[in-house]
C-alpha cells in the first residue's frame, strides 16, 4: 500500500518515532463503601468486560478533518460481519510513507492492518438516547489510535466521538509542521460537539435521536487528556477522564478521573500526582501496575503482533535514538500487562465513573477502594 512521494530521510522518520511515542477522599455518599451499599457493588469491576451492545463505527466530516464515532448498535446486527479495520499508515502523507518503504520491503510478512472491536456502519440501537464522550487523542496520534479502549466503552451505552487533532497529530509531528494550541484543541472539541448535535437532529439520518446531550463527558490520552480537562470549563461538559493526562486546567468542582500507568516514562507517575493534587474534589485516581504510556492506545497490540512502525524505521537503516525506541515500546514489552488487560481496567473505571456522574448508577458500582484488588495486576486507587 505504498504511495508515491518524495524521500524525506532519516531525520523525518526519527521525528515520526517520537510522534509514535507520545500517542499516545470523598464523603461516604460518593465512595459507596460506608453508606450501607453492598460491598460487592462498590468493589466489583462490573464494567471491565464487553458491554450489552455491539459497537458500530462511522466517519463524520468537519470542514477540514474527519471524526470517528463509535456507538451502541442493535444486538445481533453484527452477526456474519467482519470487524472494521484501519491501516497504521493512514494518517501519514506520501513522503513519510516512502521513507518507511525499505523497512517494509525487508519484511517477508508485515501486516499494518489493525482489526478494531467495532463494525462499520451498523444499525444504531434505538433503546434510548446515549451519553456523549468527546475523545481527544495524544500528541502524535490520530482519531483511530485508541479504538480498542473507546469501542469497549461504547459497548456499555455511550457514543464516543474522536476527531483528528491534525495540528499535533502523527503526520504533523512526523513532518515537523506542528501548530497546536490549547485554543485550537478546544475549538476542535466544540466543533465536534456541534457536528454531533446536527447529526442527532437530522431527520431520517443514521444518528438521529441517538445522543443525550444532557450528559456530555470529555476524555483523552496524554496531550488529549490535557484537552479533556481544559474543555471541562465549558458549561455543557459534566465530567472528564484523562488517561496519562499531560496536565490540564482546573475542574471547578466537576468530577474528574485520572487513569495512569506506573511504568509511564512519558507522563510519569510524579507528574500525574502533581496534577491530581491540583484538582478540586470530587476526583479519583487509578494507577495501573505493569502498564506504560502506550497501554491506553492500540499501539501495544500492534507491536506485539510484529507491526511496529518504529521498528520498521530502524530496519530501513535509519539512525534512531535508542531512547526513542524505548519510548515507542513503553508499556508494550513482554513483562508489561497485555493490552487487553490494560484496556479492561481503564474501561471499567471510565464506565463506572461516567455512569455514576450521569446518574445512570444511582450508587457507585465498582468505585469503592476494594476494587483496586479485583484486577489481574494491582491498581493504586484513590478517591477524594
Amino acid at each position: 500500500m505504498m504511495r508515491r512521494g518524495t524521500h524525506v530521510g532519516s531525520k523525518a522518520v526519527g521525528v515520526l518515532v517520537a510522534a509514535l511515542v507520545l500517542t499516545g477522599a470523598v464523603g461516604c455518599g460518593d465512595d459507596g463503601e460506608c453508606c450501607g451499599m453492598p460491598t460487592s457493588s462498590a468493589s466489583e469491576p462490573a464494567y471491565a468486560g464487553k458491554g450489552p451492545y455491539p459497537v458500530g463505527v462511522t466517519t463524520l466530516q468537519l470542514s477540514d478533518r474527519k471524526v470517528e464515532v463509535w456507538y451502541p448498535a442493535v444486538p445481533g446486527s453484527e452477526t456474519g460481519l467482519a470487524h472494521d479495520t484501519y491501516n497504521q499508515t493512514d494518517p501519514l502523507t506520501d513522503p513519510i510513507l516512502l521513507s518507511l518503504a525499505t523497512g517494509i520491503a525487508r519484511r517477508e510478512h508485515i501486516n499494518l492492518i489493525y482489526q478494531t472491536r467495532a463494525y462499520r456502519n451498523l444499525t444504531p440501537s434505538r433503546s434510548g438516547a446515549f451519553p456523549v464522550i468527546l475523545f481527544s487523542h495524544g500528541f502524535g496520534g490520530w482519531r483511530d489510535a485508541n479504538s480498542s479502549l473507546v469501542a469497549g466503552i461504547a459497548s456499555w451505552g455511550f457514543v464516543v466521538a474522536s476527531a483528528d487533532y491534525l495540528e499535533r497529530g502523527l503526520n504533523a509531528v512526523a513532518t515537523s509542521t506542528v501548530a497546536a494550541s490549547a485554543e485550537k484543541d478546544r475549538s476542535i472539541t466544540l466543533d465536534t460537539l456541534a457536528l454531533l448535535r446536527s447529526k442527532n437532529a437530522e431527520t431520517g439520518g443514521m444518528m438521529a435521536g441517538l445522543m443525550n446531550f444532557d450528559h456530555i463527558a470529555t476524555a483523552g490520552h496524554s496531550a488529549g487528556g490535557h484537552t479533556a480537562l481544559d474543555v471541562l470549563s465549558e458549561p455543557d461538559i459534566d465530567v472528564a477522564v484523562g488517561y496519562a493526562a499531560a496536565g490540564g486546567g482546573t475542574n471547578g468542582g466537576k468530577p474528574v478521573m485520572l487513569i495512569a500507568a506506573r511504568g509511564d516514562i512519558g507522563v510519569t507517575t510524579a507528574s500525574t500526582e502533581t496534577l491530581f493534587a491540583s484538582l478540586s474534589t470530587p476526583k479519583r485516581l487509578a494507577i495501573i501496575e505493569r502498564a506504560g504510556h502506550n497501554s491506553f492506545s492500540d499501539t501495544c497490540a500492534a507491536i506485539r503482533d510484529g507491526a511496529s512502525l518504529a521498528q520498521l524505521a530502524r530496519e530501513a537503516g535509519l539512525q534512531i535514538d535508542e531512547r526513542l525506541l524505548a519510548l515507542a515500546a513503553n508499556g508494550c514489552e513482554a513483562e508489561n500487562l497485555a493490552p487487553d488487560g490494560a484496556w479492561a481496567i481503564a474501561q471499567h473505571f471510565t464506565v463506572a465513573q461516567l455512569r455514576f456522574a450521569f446518574g445512570i448508577d444511582k450508587t457507585p458500582v465498582g468505585l469503592g477502594t476494594a476494587v483496586a484488588n479485583a484486577f489481574e495486576v494491582p491498581v493504586e486507587y484513590r478517591v477524594q
